[in-house]
């Protein structure tokens, strides 16, 4: 199918292996099929799909590995989610992650630091990050998101203030989450410390 642009799957009883057929729908912008139980490796042929903007893995139960490397190809995207799919390693790499207007790793095992490159978006209005092992200093190019909605940081063992963010004009109807007792964070929605598990579901 050459002319489909919008599949979405989401939340379906789907499982196996996703077929690298998909790569064969070359009008594909979106693509979602998060929470489903689709196993094995997540699929690096994703990014050869490089008319995505809009990808949706989360909620799967793919091998626990590093986010493909393909996937820096993806510099269409603006929205992007990987919840709970058992990413490990650095997003340091992942320099056009910089260009998203959603980005969602939230419950998985990235480690490193938060890149700097996160800050580079005044579109960006959603950036969950939370329960992951993310560590060091909260970049001051947070400060930058003037248009963000939604930050998550809980779960981490970052450090340092948020401040600059909290500073920005008409911080209203903006949901932050993060652990008070690493971070400074006099604007934040919601304090937790990294033991409450459930912080998240709030």
């Amino acid at each position: 199918n050459t002319a489909l642009t919008f599949l979405s799957l989401y939340q379906n009883g789907f499982g196996g292996e996703i077929p690298e057929s998909l790569t064969k729908l070359k009008s594909l912008s979106h693509l979602d099929l998060a929470e489903n139980d689709f196993s094995g490796e997540m699929p690096a042929f994703i990014g050869e799909m490089v008319g995505l903007y809009y990808l949706f893995l989360a909620s799967n139960n793919f091998d626990a590995a590093p986010i493909p490397e393909e996937y820096v190809n993806l510099s269409n995207l603006r929205e992007l989610s990987l919840k709970s799919t058992k990413r490990t390693g650095s997003i340091e790499n992942f320099v056009n992650f910089g260009a998203l207007e959603l980005l969602d790793l939230d419950d998985n095992d990235l480690q490193g630091p938060i890149p700097e490159f996160l800050g580079a978006n005044p579109f960006m209005f959603g950036l969950l990050l939370n329960r992951n092992q993310f560590s060091g200093s909260v970049p001051a190019s947070l400060g930058n998101l003037t248009q963000l909605r939604v930050l998550f940081l809980d779960g981490n063992n970052v450090t340092g203030t948020l401040e600059p963010f909290c500073s920005l004009p008409k911080l209203v109807n903006r949901t932050i989450i993060a652990d008070c007792k690493e971070l400074r964070c006099p604007c934040c929605t919601l304090c937790c410390t990294d033991a409450e598990s459930p912080c998240h579901k709030n």
